[in-house]
């Protein structure tokens, strides 16, 4: 397995949901670690656990996007270079005015927010200048003794995120 580099994604200058998949997608499953094996199993259960918390929803003011693929380009990318990042699960009001990203993390870790904060939201915010965000890490396992680069708030439920402040919401399905 290829170790991943990440750069951040400021100075968006384009931006759109695609149904492309980029080729560095094509790993074989069978090569996955069993951890991250249990990171997709349990990130199955939260894009299922969303979807329930919306259709159980007073409001049906969301619609879930999971896992969508989003094609970019920055200012600091070299010529006709087209990025990608998938998002674990994006939640747009039908109006667009708002928007809840969130990230899926079987355990607690600053990757979410290095993740949300500066490659999702800025593509995000781009594409939908307009809309507050909300950034939500979704985790199964949470230790508050983990470094994390800005202050949390506890999110009891994703659907209700504090738009423009990052919250952390743990899920635990009965199995995984």
């Amino acid at each position: 397995m290829r170790k991943e580099t990440f750069y951040p994604a400021s100075g968006v200058i384009f931006a759109q949901f695609t149904d492309l998949r980029p080729k560095f997608t094509e790993t074989p499953v069978n090569s996955f670690t069993r951890a991250q094996k249990d990171g997709l199993r349990y990130e199955k259960k939260a894009l299922e656990y969303l979807g329930k918390l919306l259709h159980d929803a007073k409001d049906k003011i969301f619609t879930l996007y999971p896992s969508p693929w989003i094609m970019f380009k920055t200012k600091h990318d070299d010529g006709k270079q087209i990025r990608f990042c998938q998002p674990d699960a994006v939640l747009i009001s039908n109006d667009a005015s708002q928007i809840i990203l969130c990230e899926i993390k079987y355990q607690h870790t600053s990757d979410a927010w290095r993740q949300l904060r500066l490659l999702y939201e800025p593509v995000l915010k781009f594409m939908y200048p307009r809309a507050t965000i909300a950034c939500v890490e979704i985790c199964k396992w949470f230790d508050p003794h983990i470094q994390f680069p800005e202050h949390y708030y506890y999110a009891e439920n994703p659907l209700e995120a504090i738009y423009e402040k990052l919250g952390v919401h743990i899920y635990r399905p009965r199995s995984n």
